[in-house]
């Protein structure tokens, strides 16, 4: 009887081992939590983008001279984008959060029961502004959802930034969590009974606003560098020239706005985004790079892949947030964008523990 072995494995003919990064879209079935992009989310940053527009860019210019009827309509609009913002955007969120804690990835027990803590304060109170009059919406309420916004976000933030994803992403999310960061510390410093009634309290919270923007300008950066877009298929160049078209009517809306604000662009643009840094040099600087930066949130959230579709989400939602957000609108888009980032980089580094065959433990910083 002949002995018949299988043959030796050639090592030539081995296949080769991709060095490069899985996408976090390419994991198979239940094995990629964190890469489906929300579809309720992209919707709260569509409808967030429309509320800033009406109600903090377009209403406040055009209130003292338009006519009363149509102030009010301009303000009704303004109201069914934010409400649909909030809705779509609670819902949201809190299927984000029930996400993480249900993965073990996300970071030990007491950290998810941390994230769940701050996570049933913040839902609530915002729910709660979202349904009461602006009128009957206490200041107490306020500062109440700002520290549980803020620390919820450095919360997913410190959870991503343990995990080895891709530098930009990375990147990204540290100064997203360096902004959150900044903001809970400067309104500590403002409201804080042993800092709010000193002088040097007001100029530490001048200064903390100040990281805040410039991790608030350079996120974008960060994120169209992971984002790469993808313009060589048919649904790329549609994305494109959807974005050129939104990016020309924003440019020219900004032009008008220029017009009709009468010198007095720049309080615009602070009421709306919450800026200072060049206010009084170059507000025009301003108009453009959230021009460029919603024209890359278009690109992004039309692409096919789900985790450029998160990318997208994320930015439009940080833009709508603005720099240290103190509205509970505003605060919700802030959470959520940060949210959205934060899994991002999560799935990105189970995509590479998966390319390095290190099972369910995550890879080391």
């Amino acid at each position: 009887m002949t002995d018949e072995r299988p043959p030796e494995p050639d090592a030539t003919s081995a296949p080769a081992r991709d060095e490069t990064r899985t996408s976090p879209s390419a994991l198979p079935g239940a094995a990629r939590p964190f890469t489906h992009a929300p579809l309720l989310a992209a919707l709260a940053a569509v409808a967030a983008l429309a509320d800033t527009l009406i109600s903090r860019l377009v209403a406040p210019t055009l209130a003292p001279r338009a006519p009363l009827a149509v102030t009010r309509a301009i303000f009704a609009a303004g109201d069914v984008a934010m409400n649909l913002a909030a809705v779509a955007g609670l819902v949201a969120l809190g299927s984000v959060v029930l996400e993480a804690l249900r993965r073990g990835r996300f970071g030990s027990l007491f950290h998810r029961l941390t994230v769940a803590g701050f996570a049933g304060v913040f839902l609530p109170s915002i729910a709660l502004a979202a349904v009461l009059p602006r009128a009957r919406t206490s200041p107490q309420l306020v500062i109440f959802a700002t520290g549980a916004a803020f620390v919820l976000a450095l919360l997913f933030g410190v959870s991503a930034l343990q995990r080895r994803s891709a530098a930009p992403l990375r990147l990204a999310v540290g100064l997203v969590t360096a902004s959150a960061c900044a903001g809970l510390l400067g309104m500590l410093c403002l409201y804080a009974p042993w800092l709010g009634r000193h002088a040097g309290g007001e100029v530490t919270a001048a200064l903390l606003g100040h990281v805040a923007e410039v991790a608030w300008l350079t996120t974008p950066l960060c994120a169209a560098v992971a984002l790469r877009p993808e313009l060589a298929s048919r649904r790329g160049r549609a994305a494109l020239v959807v974005a050129l078209l939104l990016g020309t009517a924003l440019s020219i809306g900004f032009r008008t706005l220029r017009a009709l604000a009468r010198g007095q662009l720049g309080d615009v643009l602070y009421y709306a985004f919450r800026v200072q840094l060049l206010l009084e040099t170059a507000p025009l600087a301003y108009t453009v790079g959230i021009t460029l930066v919603v024209m890359l949130g278009i690109v992004a959230l039309l692409a096919r892949e789900s985790w450029r579709r998160q990318i997208g989400t994320a930015v439009l939602l940080l833009v709508a947030a603005g720099v240290t957000p103190r509205m509970p609108g505003t605060l919700l888009m802030f959470v959520l964008g940060a949210t959205m980032l934060g899994r991002l980089a999560l799935a990105d580094a189970q995509a590479g523990a998966s390319d390095d065959q290190t099972g369910d433990a995550p890879p080391s910083a």
